[in-house]
């Protein structure tokens, strides 16, 4: 067993205890990475180990058991209990051992960086309407969100649609690789759902393997688009495993919410009877329809193509204490139908034209540099795409070339990570060490995000507005706030409160400690070239 455990890391040392009362006095005594026990031992059995873990609170390490055979049942009760994993008795000599211990060990670190929250945070308005780990909606929220929705539907007499994703082989991952590799799956699919979604719905989780996503005010047709570049996106999904990569299989439906609609079950049902990936193609090989009229391929290469439609904008992020600018985000807008830069990418990404379009937007931006006084920091938006497709040496000489007399920041926003970061984080500490800082944009308290700070540092983090806007006759955002500013110090971070709109909220904001902020009320977003007026 000592070998294989040097096979995950040579460090690990292995201590041995007769006795579940022994082993624990040692793991009260000392720290370990994981614990490994039999289910039954002379005195005591493994429950009961969980049991008094339990009782004993956190931090306390990870427990994988192990059994004569495969029991279901047994292996069941167990991870019901707290434990980690279930072994056979045979598995403790193979790769599926180092498997159990690896994702043990990954597991529990990773919930250690996410418990950041104290326990005066916790509210039955927000915490009991979400599910813990991916801090979706639960069955309690989603009935009172398709209760909203179908009260909107009557007002507006317009008809509203619900998109299923059946997450079909998480339980044979979880038995298979340990209950890690199956958490990692449904945080990266929440992301997924949260990045395509955005502000257009709201997104559940029911029963640990159901995700919801409710669309307001949505014909069925449009769903299907949804759904259709839900299901492009998960196909994609994968997470890397000892050997090997783990896959979600799901199905995705589309189905009208039916006024009849009452409860969960009642969706789920409605859902569930419309046929698997019965939607249509959305036609994305020629043109997308976004609000507003028809982008067509040659639009878009017209816009690539000509510096006049595209215009820079710059607004500014202020110091709330000295009441003067801290740094200049710039972004680029089109002019017509695309002069909304949400339409004007979106366009782009159904013609894998985005990458294109991101890079002509930052050379534009750096051009616009002179315009700013010297030295002062120029905040770009860059897609994470973008940054993994260019060598940043590239990047960075181009950024220094452009623009020598200003610090430049790349603006990345956290709903555009999608899968596992360490990737990305790792060519933004890159560009970091070039001079190249990072500002991670649209931070809330999921954990997504706070997993994201705490792996990359960044120098800059912007919140995400919706925290903000009304948070001086909010006293649950202000609590978030105050958490996610604590967090943001803790790495060295500076934090940027967007969405200042009223001066009660920005007061709100100062007396919490936050210095910088961005919003309407400290400058709407203007054209660079009317700067100097």
């Amino acid at each position: 067993m000592q070998t294989q455990l040097g096979w995950i890391d040579p460090n690990l040392k292995l201590e041995s205890e007769p006795l579940i009362s022994k082993g624990y006095e040692a793991i009260l005594q000392r720290r370990f990475d994981c614990v490994l026990c039999a289910h039954q031992l002379p005195d005591a059995g493994a429950q009961d180990l969980l049991r008094m873990l339990a009782e004993q609170g956190d931090p306390h390490p990870p427990v994988v058991v192990f059994g004569h055979d495969d029991d279901l049942e047994l292996a069941s009760a167990l991870l019901s209990a707290g434990a980690q994993d279930y072994l056979a008795r045979r598995d403790l000599s193979g790769s599926r051992l180092q498997r159990a211990i690896a994702f043990a060990r990954a597991r529990e670190v990773l919930r250690a960086e996410l418990a950041v929250a104290p326990a005066s945070v916790s509210n039955e308005s927000t915490l009991g309407d979400r599910e813990p780990l991916t801090e979706l909606l639960n069955r309690r929220g989603l009935e009172r969100t398709v209760a909203r929705v179908l009260q909107g539907a009557r007002v507006s007499r317009r008809s509203a649609a619900a998109v299923l994703v059946d997450f079909k082989n998480l339980r044979q991952l979880n038995q298979n690789f340990g209950l890690y590799v199956g958490d990692q799956l449904l945080l990266v699919i929440a992301d997924v759902l949260r990045d395509l979604v955005g502000d257009q719905g709201e997104i559940a989780v029911i029963d640990g393997e159901y995700f919801v996503v409710v669309l307001p005010e949505t014909t069925v047709d449009q769903a299907s688009r949804v759904a259709r570049r839900l299901q492009e996106e998960l196909a994609n999904v994968a997470i890397p495993l000892p050997a090997g990569t783990a896959q979600p299989q799901t199905t995705v439906k589309v189905a009208r919410i039916p006024d009849k609609v009452e409860t969960v079950h009642d969706l789920m049902d409605a859902v569930q009877l419309a046929e698997p990936d019965a939607f249509e193609e959305a036609d994305i090989v020629a043109h997308q329809r976004v609000q507003g009229g028809l982008v067509a391929i040659d639009r878009l290469t017209s816009v690539l193509d000509s510096d006049d439609q595209l215009e820079v904008v710059q607004q500014v992020v202020m110091d709330l204490n000295q009441k003067e600018p801290f740094i200049y985000e710039l972004f680029v807008r089109g002019r017509d139908e695309l002069h909304d830069p949400g339409k004007l990418f979106a366009a782009a990404r159904e013609l894998d034209l985005e990458t294109d379009l991101d890079l002509k937007c930052l050379e534009l931006c750096l051009a616009q540099a002179p315009s700013f006084p010297p030295r002062s920091g120029l905040c770009f938006n860059v897609l994470p795409s973008t940054i993994l497709g260019i060598d940043p040496h590239e990047l960075a000489a181009a950024c220094k070339r452009q623009a020598p007399n200003h610090l430049i920041i790349f603006d990345v926003s956290i709903r555009r990570i999608t899968g596992n970061p360490s990737p990305l984080f790792r060519v933004l500490a890159r560009l970091d060490k070039l001079g190249i800082p990072t500002s991670l944009d649209h931070v809330d308290i999921s954990k997504s995000s706070m997993r994201a700070i705490t792996l990359k540092k960044p120098r800059i983090v912007k919140t995400n507005p919706k925290m903000i806007i009304g948070i001086a006759d909010d006293p649950v955002k202000r609590q978030d706030l105050q958490r996610l500013l604590a967090k943001v110090k803790s790495v060295g971070s500076e934090l940027v409160a967007l969405g200042l709109e009223n001066d009660a909220d920005m007061r709100a904001v100062v007396k919490l400690g936050v210095r910088f902020g961005q919003g309407f009320l400290l400058g709407r977003p203007d054209l660079v070239s009317r700067l100097g007026s």
